[in-house]
């Protein structure tokens, strides 16, 4: 995608690309089935959501970025309890995403084999935090305002400020 578009998430259960130069809308799509569009990442290739109804899907992107069409629906549900969803969702590197949920699981895996594994769960990450993965580190904020990270890609446990 070209840094002078940007890709929106709504609670409408769509999503809309922007020009950013002209302040227009590009395009907009149907995306999640009606449910909410809670976190968004993408690659040069893809485009993860995390919605609502609990679900993690895929979508493609083509090369011209006139056409999204959802690939696949990555199951998180078995590690998830009843009415948690993904919040978050981040590339930690090229081929891992990162789920945040709303109950304060963090979730990753390889979206390659769509397989995902519980990493740890931890109850100051429930309902608000920010994440962000930088230099194979994820970096959390909570509402309370402490900083976690963890010390590496492989790391099942987050430090704390």
């Amino acid at each position: 995608m070209p840094n002078w578009q940007v890709l929106t998430a709504h609670e409408d259960s769509s999503l809309s690309l922007w020009n950013v130069r002209h302040g227009e809308c590009i395009k907009h799509w149907h995306a999640n089935d009606g449910s909410p569009i809670w976190s968004l990442t993408h690659n040069a290739k893809h485009v993860y959501s995390g919605g609502g109804n609990g679900s993690l899907k895929r979508f493609t992107l083509d090369t011209h970025v006139s056409s999204l069409r959802a690939t696949q629906v990555l199951d998180i549900h078995h590690l998830m309890e009843e009415h948690d969803y993904a919040k978050l969702v981040v590339f930690l590197d090229p081929h891992t995403l990162v789920v945040l949920t709303k109950q304060g699981l963090l979730l990753k895996g390889d979206f390659r084999e769509a397989s995902f594994e519980l990493v740890f769960r931890d109850p100051d990450l429930e309902s608000y935090a920010l994440m962000k993965a930088h230099a194979g580190r994820i970096y959390l904020a909570t509402l309370n305002g402490k900083i976690k990270w963890s010390e590496d890609r492989k790391s099942t446990r987050l430090n704390s400020s």
